[in-house]
């Protein structure tokens, strides 16, 4: 017979609710018996400085942990750790490891870092040439300072009459930054170097703009400014370089031509570009405190016709600039504009020029990888945007062509009017006392020496058909200088009231003269020419200035002109009042 066993659910559960005290009763009685036997059993601590379980006692114990504190109480004695180490360390052994080559294997990961998808590649794009805004032509002249043979003065011992015209605009280093950093900040491939505008000079274009010249139409004349070298043309040459007014941080050497020495004014706002390229201190030839840089005089020697010049005569300066998209300081950024300043001296009286002007900018990704780039052409040109520069037999450049898209010309100059250097103008008109008699009167003529750069007057009688035409002896710094006073023109009517328009003559007002110029009548008015004499002969300047004497020489030299007259002239071309008399003199 089989046991059959049976598992009753209600029979289990019975069970233990009758004897579920004698149950956890008896887990406690083996949980205790089993912590007994193992604390018996259990071998004691080593307490430092025992060497057997057996010794280490609980008095050792409490004993070691006092000479735990009292160590870390101890003050640090750095040689008795010295000593401490040196027992334990073995230097030998460690100088014979760190000279032996390091095993890269030894260092070697067992899991590689997982390494970040890499950005898609931004490639170099070619920068556009922001031109220069406002460009403004002014009109000078005067005696300056020159290492040729020129009159005797007072600046360097030579000085010779130059006229020139003053251009001037300004440069918008500002926004062609913005340019680069937008191209450029953001490049997989960035020059710290060259990723900033990096001007190398300009291209000047002068076209003459005279009514009724031949010349209008043409292309001009071209000139070259760079760091390194003058302007071109004979006339730039031999000039002495002077101090400067505007602030060092606007002034860009390859954009800023210097100041010239001149003896009868002190440069100012003339010379900036106000409000945003102010003057700062006002410079004479006497007070010259920025020394001339150094400007090699000579021409470009000649090159291929239409063949890109091989250099504009600057390096870059491995100094300059910032990566594109490094965060620069408001001093760092720099002014807005930077001053573009450039003087020709071949200009000729009676002449209207205008002018415009390339900028130069050396070219960022010259040298750089072709993948690099968003076009293999770009790494080739060293300028942006200049395509070619033609030049005749002699070097001069004679045509500059360009890329519209990269670079192009500025906007013209408003037309500038060179003088005549002899002006007629009327002083005063003396009617007669008795009927039948002639009026008589008096004009000043003003004559710019070219010998010596400044501007001579003489107060000379006229009447009804004389012809203003005469010379005069300028004793100047102990030699004599002769004066043209030739002016051409016809007096024909005086008016000392006003008087009624006859024939074909225009009416005429008190003190007016009636003169035949340049083939047409001109209206000569007193208070108006009064104005453009003090215009042409300022106040004296205030520094002390030699006065020397000058005189006319009786008899004059001109076929029409007599008259005896002294006065002083400074160098400045200030001339004191006549100490003879003339007609019509008040």
């Amino acid at each position: 017979m089989k046991l059959q066993l049976k598992l009753d659910k209600k029979a289990i559960q019975q069970f233990f609710l009758d004897h579920t005290e004698k149950i956890v009763l008896a887990g406690i009685a083996v949980c205790f018996l089993l912590v007994t036997y193992h604390a018996i059993t259990r071998e004691g601590y080593i307490v430092q400085g025992q060497t057997t379980r057996q010794d280490s006692k609980p008095e050792n114990l409490k004993q070691a942990v006092d000479n735990a504190k009292a160590n870390i109480e101890r003050p640090y004695d750095p040689k008795r750790a010295y000593d401490k180490l040196a027992g334990d360390f073995k230097f030998n052994e460690a100088i014979h490891g760190f000279r032996g080559r390091v095993d890269p294997q030894a260092y070697a990961m067992v899991t590689p870092f997982s390494r970040p998808p890499s950005p898609s590649t931004i490639l170099r794009g070619m920068p556009t040439v922001l031109p220069v805004e406002r460009l403004v032509a002014q009109m000078g002249r005067g005696p300056v300072a020159v290492a040729e043979q020129g009159g005797p003065g007072p600046i360097g011992g030579q000085v010779h009459g130059r006229r020139w015209v003053l251009l001037k605009g300004l440069v918008p280093v500002g926004k062609q930054k913005e340019v680069y950093r937008g191209l450029y900040g953001n490049a997989t491939l960035q020059d710290p170097t060259h990723d900033s505008p990096e001007y190398r000079g300009f291209f000047v274009q002068r076209i003459d703009v005279t009514p009724g010249s031949s010349a209008v139409g043409e292309r001009g004349n071209f000139y070259l400014w760079t760091a390194a070298k003058s302007a071109e043309g004979p006339a730039n040459r031999g000039v002495q370089q002077g101090g400067d007014v505007v602030d060092g941080k606007f002034v860009e050497p390859a954009l800023c031509c210097p100041l010239p020495q001149v003896s009868d004014r002190v440069w100012g706002p003339e010379a900036a570009y106000p409000p945003e390229i102010p003057a700062g201190d006002k410079l004479g030839p006497a007070d010259v405190r920025v020394p001339p840089p150094i400007i090699d005089r000579h021409k470009r020697p000649p090159g291929a016709k239409g063949e890109e010049p091989d250099d504009l005569g600057t390096k870059p300066d491995p100094k300059a600039g910032h990566a594109a998209g490094q965060l620069e300081t408001e001093e760092e950024k720099g002014p807005a504009y930077l001053l573009l300043r450039f003087f020709d001296f071949d200009v000729q009286p009676g002449r209207q020029y205008r002018y415009r002007v390339f900028l130069v900018l050396a070219n960022p990704n010259k040298g750089k990888p072709e993948g690099s780039v968003q076009d293999a052409e770009m790494v080739k040109p060293r300028n942006i945007g200049l395509v070619k520069v033609v030049q005749d037999g002699g070097g001069a450049v004679v045509d500059v062509q360009c890329d519209p898209r990269l670079a192009d010309w500025s906007a013209p100059s408003p037309p500038v009017a060179v003088p005549e250097d002899v002006e007629l103008l009327a002083y005063a008109v003396q009617m007669p006392a008795r009927p039948g008699q002639e009026p008589s009167g008096a004009t000043r003529v003003v004559s710019w020496s070219k010998n010596l750069g400044i501007n001579a007057w003489h107060e000379y009688p006229v009447v009804r058909g004389k012809i203003v035409d005469f010379k005069a002896d300028v004793t100047y710094h102990g030699q004599h200088v002769p004066v043209d006073f030739f002016t051409g023109d016809l007096i024909v009517d005086l008016a000392g009231d006003p008087i009624a328009p006859r024939d074909h003559r225009p009416p005429m007002r008190r003190n007016q003269i009636l003169v035949w110029e340049s083939g047409g009548l001109v209206i000569h008015d007193k208070d108006v020419d009064e104005e453009r004499f003090k215009a042409l002969v300022p106040p004296k300047l205030k520094e002390k200035e030699p006065t020397i004497k000058a005189k006319v020489t009786p008899g004059g030299h001109g076929p029409h002109g007599k008259s005896k007259t002294e006065f002083d002239v400074d160098d400045g071309g200030v001339f004191d009042k006549p100490a003879g008399k003339s007609p019509g003199k008040r």
